[in-house]
């Protein structure tokens, strides 16, 4: 009787750990596409610090100038990846030193994605890329990837800019600089469709329902014996 007792107690056990953790490919990034808050009428554009469910920074105190949330078109007939709205960074010309950032609540040894596009507008040439940054709790970055774009003109890459990575802390903290350089008088760096989703279940969760299952096992054996 104490081993049927203890075989299921394990078993839930196991089952509420795996239902605790977010399914795989749920978006975790709050509002990734920036949608919120809606931008009325359309083809506006609004102050980057309004984006709901994220911090923005402009170093050294430079005024936020074209770093803004566009719900084109018509305001530069260029289309949104996902909805409506899109961040877009440098315009006018001003200095390419924007950021946005989210922290993200992750379990730890889980291994994730993160996943964004990039675009470029306008005619000139330049370099224009954003730069993801993860840190850990304690503000450490552990991994950094660019996203450039490959296109020229009014154009989205073709395919995101992704980055796999193991969560070192409970929560992770993404970063999204504005890292262009060269020439940008004439072009500006878009971004949209920001993701950062769970690919798998962390091994200690994974071993313990495994133990479940074989403790689940040898119960259904004593009973057939």
């Amino acid at each position: 009787m104490k081993s049927k007792s203890l075989t299921l107690g394990l078993v839930l056990t196991a089952l509420c750990c795996l239902a605790a953790l977010p399914a795989a490919g749920q978006n975790l990034v709050i509002n990734g596409s920036f949608e919120n808050p809606a931008i009325i009428p359309l083809g506006n554009d609004a102050n980057l610090e309004s984006l709901i469910g994220w911090t923005t920074s402009y170093a050294g105190g430079v005024n936020l100038g074209g770093n803004a949330v566009y719900s084109g078109p018509p305001l530069i007939g260029f289309n949104a990846l996902d909805g409506n709205q899109f961040v877009l960074f440098n315009g006018g010309g001003t200095p390419a030193i924007a950021s946005l950032s989210q922290t993200i609540s992750t379990t730890v040894g889980e291994i994730y994605e993160l996943s964004f596009y990039v675009g470029h507008i306008g005619s000139g040439g330049g370099n224009m890329a954003v730069e993801a940054e993860l840190a850990d709790s304690l503000g450490n970055i552990f991994s950094t990837i660019t996203g450039t774009a490959t296109l020229l003109g009014e154009q989205w890459n073709s395919t995101p800019t992704t980055l796999s990575f193991t969560a070192p802390t409970s929560n992770v903290t993404l970063h999204l600089v504005d890292a262009s350089t060269g020439d940008i008088s004439a072009s500006d760096v878009v971004l949209d469709e920001v993701s950062i989703t769970p690919t798998s279940v962390p091994e200690p969760c994974t071993a313990f329902f495994g133990i479940a299952l074989c403790g689940l096992s040898v119960l259904r054996r004593r009973r057939n014996a």
